[in-house]
């Protein structure tokens, strides 16, 4: 999304991994795999209910603002919300248990404790803003309320994030890590080693 692709381009599969708004059977079991790109609408921001200024917020300081996009955030996640209903709603007709693989937060339990280095009303303004780009409470509740999704992966937070099972969904949380100039979360001196400590096994019944 950030390399010029279009919004019509992001919503249509191009190659066999890319599974956003598909599913995936598992050989001789009953679980599928889904997949959706999520999005965010705010809702982990105190600054929810303040479309505008977040939008303006966001146009001039997040990298998301260079992303073709026709619609709103929240027309987004709305699209989101409506894809991953028609999923879930296939998969209960074949009586099919669901792993659901996406990039955005579904959860704002997942996010981080505030840092301590946000105790002035600019930092706190900051961190509000970042946290309306982490995700929406709307697409972990249609998850939850689904009651056949079991697993959830999920991306876009920096740090480590310990496994979260809430209301029977358990939530892992998949990303590598920043390692640039500037920045260095790695555990690990490479990204192999540091990529293989993100992996998780589960065994499916």
């Amino acid at each position: 999304m950030l390399n010029n692709l279009s919004f019509n381009e992001a919503e249509h599969p191009h190659f066999p991994s890319y599974i956003h708004n598909q599913s995936i059977d598992l050989p001789n079991s009953n679980w599928r795999v889904i997949g959706n790109n999520g999005w965010y609408d705010y809702s982990f921001s105190a600054y929810h209910d303040q479309l505008k200024k977040v939008q303006a917020w966001k146009n001039v300081y997040w990298l998301d603002s260079s992303i073709d996009q026709p619609i709103s955030d929240q027309e987004r996640m709305a699209t989101v919300i409506t894809q991953v209903k028609h999923q879930l709603n296939l998969a209960r007709e074949n009586n099919k248990s669901v792993i659901f693989l996406t990039h955005f937060a579904p959860r704002h339990e997942l996010l981080a404790p505030k840092p301590k280095e946000v105790n002035t009303p600019r930092r706190e303004h900051f961190y509000q803003m970042v946290n309306a780009m982490m995700g929406s409470d709307r697409l972990g509740n249609l998850l939850e309320d689904s009651n056949i999704v079991r697993y959830v992966f999920y991306g876009h937070l920096h740090g480590i994030h310990p496994p979260l099972t809430h209301h029977g969904v358990t939530y892992l949380n998949q990303s590598v890590g920043v390692n640039n100039k500037r920045i260095n979360e790695w555990q690990k001196g490479n990204f192999y080693d540091q990529w293989t400590t993100t992996l998780r096994i589960i065994n499916l019944p």
